[in-house]
């Protein structure tokens, strides 16, 4: 028997008081019956997170290629975060 929806907004609730985001998130990857539960629940993971390397491996990408191709599109090299614009 599947909880009522009273039931699943005062798990969430009390998951949410009891423990970060990002460990409920992992919690319902875990969890997930199907892939496009299990999919929805990483890429809000990973948007909470601001960690996308995760992503880019789920959907086969390597981060240095997609470094290198977006640089190649712009022109430039891009500036890691705590590099400074001259």
């Amino acid at each position: 028997m599947q909880p009522t929806l009273a039931q699943r907004m005062a798990a969430l609730d009390k998951a949410l008081t009891s423990t970060d985001l990002a460990s409920l998130l992992d919690q319902k990857i875990h969890e997930a019956d199907n892939d496009v539960d299990r999919l929805e629940f990483t890429v809000l993971k990973a948007l909470y997170t601001k960690r996308f390397e995760e992503l880019l491996k789920l959907f086969g990408y390597e981060r240095a290629k997609v470094v290198g191709e977006v640089e190649k599109a712009l022109g430039r090299k891009l500036l890691k975060p705590e590099e400074k614009q001259l």
